[in-house]
């Protein structure tokens, strides 16, 4: 840069940090870093340097219900078990994928799953979401693992789970009837927090309310006891 001029730089003076060469005008140009990257992707690309990826606008959750007349006594993966016995996990992934898509519906999203491999048919009557085949469906999601505990959750794990859930809305697994004997498998949809609770939307009837009061399994009970695992999938 030893032989250029003032008139050579585009922008008020003062105003800009980062320096581009254009070829065709034989000009440097100068754009203003509001906090964003230094570079945009074309020129990270340019540079062998690795591109950001941009999760880009997203809707607000919408929340459906697995009970709701219009699809409840659908089947999912043509066996039958239908959604509004069994589609806690298919409902709390759609409405993962409404961040996106704030128009599609249950109907929709279990007939494409059903017809391209997104349940695992087990003992030939049960249909379980194949949470790792989503992406193959539908392209936007990105599968980022599962974690299942059968015991008290320690205080790193908790935490773990709060930062996944201010960074997207996590399915977290619970068990459906606590002050019943046995694990009643079912999947809720954590969209906020605060220290000893979680903001859910709850699938069975499609209603926001707190896990501590649905699945805590007594009044001094804690989130480290009602949470038996998650499935972090989310959308870019």
């Amino acid at each position: 840069m030893d032989n250029y001029n003032r008139s050579d730089f585009s922008g008020p003076e003062g105003s800009y940090l980062v320096a581009t060469w254009d070829a065709e005008s034989y000009s440097w140009n100068f754009r203003p870093v509001m906090g964003g990257a230094l570079l945009v992707n074309d020129e990270l690309s340019a540079l062998g340097l690795p591109v950001r990826e941009e999760r880009g606008l997203l809707h607000s959750v919408v929340a459906y219900a697995q009970q709701d007349s219009r699809w409840k006594n659908e089947r999912m993966g043509g066996v039958a078990q239908t959604v509004g016995g069994y589609g806690c996990a298919m409902i709390c992934a759609l409405m993962v994928y409404t961040q996106i898509d704030n128009q599609l519906k249950p109907h929709d999203f279990n007939a494409m799953l059903s017809a391209n491999g997104g349940y695992n048919l087990i003992y030939g009557n049960e249909a379980h979401l194949a949470w790792e085949r989503l992406p193959q469906i539908y392209p936007r999601f990105k599968w980022e693992g599962r974690k299942d505990w059968s015991r008290l959750l320690d205080s790193s794990e908790l935490g773990n789970i709060f930062a996944m859930i201010d960074e997207a809305p996590l399915v977290l697994w619970v068990d459906f009837k606590p002050l019943v004997g046995g694990m009643q498998s079912h999947f809720v949809l954590a969209v906020g927090h605060t220290a000893d609770d979680i903001d859910i939307i709850d699938p069975w009837e499609g209603v926001r309310a707190h896990l501590m009061e649905r699945y805590g399994r007594a009044a001094n009970d804690t989130l480290r006891r009602a949470i038996w695992g998650y499935r972090r999938i989310v959308v870019r």
